[in-house]
């Protein structure tokens, strides 16, 4: 059995590698999942020794992933999971076991567990030779604002969107999704919540707990009652669109771009 535990602060993440690993991977045991920076090390620092291999994301709920590495030495391969595009996918691939780019695929999560499978078996894993802060530093020094682009799964393919192409993001029943200009809907591995950190502030603005919005698909704002806005959005969504009265400052500078 390889033991491993998932490092990530996206419950729907988590969740799917889980089920991809089932799928693809039942000799792996996924003893733990962690959120946070701070948990992480504490964990590490005491169980690091019991762990196999490790999932690890780059952005967490309290800062960088990258901030374990100055904290404690890893000994344990890592495969990444990441939202970062082309740019750094030398540096990681130099740097670790193996990276894997969000939304995971299944394919691709088994070409990964094969790679390390090999290393594991030959007593191979070259964690001697990785140098993680070395990784950190390089990916730092290309990391750019805000997301480009966006990876999704249309049946057994992967699409890029780019991000000046989507026109809002919402949640509904648990999941994400996005939908382009062109009305085409689909499923991402991030929240709200992580997502509007990834964004550009200036062009997209989360207008409440189920939507964020790209300034140019908003056809027109227009007070429902004395304290709301409704949104008219390009393309429609299939729900209605309010701006809470404890936003409206915000949202109404936002547009006017204070």
């Amino acid at each position: 059995m390889i033991r491993t535990i998932i490092i990530e602060d996206e419950e729907l993440a988590v969740n799917r590698l889980k089920r991809l690993l089932q799928q693809t991977a039942p000799e792996l045991e996924v003893v733990d999942s962690l959120s946070d920076v701070v948990t992480a090390i504490a964990y590490l620092s005491n169980h690091q020794e019991k762990l196999d291999l490790i999932f690890l994301d780059i952005h967490l709920a309290d800062g960088s992933s990258f901030d374990i590495f100055e904290q404690i030495e890893i000994q344990v391969p890592i495969i990444f999971t990441t939202a970062y595009d082309q740019y750094a996918l030398k540096a990681f691939k130099q740097n670790s076991v193996d990276y894997l780019l969000k939304p995971i695929g299944q394919q691709e999560l088994k070409a990964s567990i094969d790679k390390f499978r090999k290393w594991h078996t030959q007593g191979e894993v070259p964690t001697q030779i990785i140098d993680y802060q070395q990784l950190a530093t390089i990916v730092q020094q290309q990391t750019t604002p805000s997301k480009q682009r966006f990876l999704v799964h249309v049946g057994a393919k992967i699409r890029a969107i780019e991000t000046k192409d989507i026109a809002y993001f919402y949640s509904e029943q648990g999941s994400t999704f996005l939908t382009t200009y062109q009305g085409q809907t689909y499923d991402v591995s991030y929240t709200l919540e992580k997502l509007i950190t990834q964004l550009p502030t200036d062009q997209f603005y989360r207008v409440n707990r189920k939507i964020i919005v790209q300034l140019s698909a908003i056809q027109e704002a227009y007070y429902f009652s004395s304290t709301r806005l409704k949104l008219q959005l390009k393309p429609p969504p299939s729900f209605d669109v309010f701006v809470p009265i404890d936003r409206l400052v915000e949202f109404k500078n936002w547009m006017s771009g204070e």
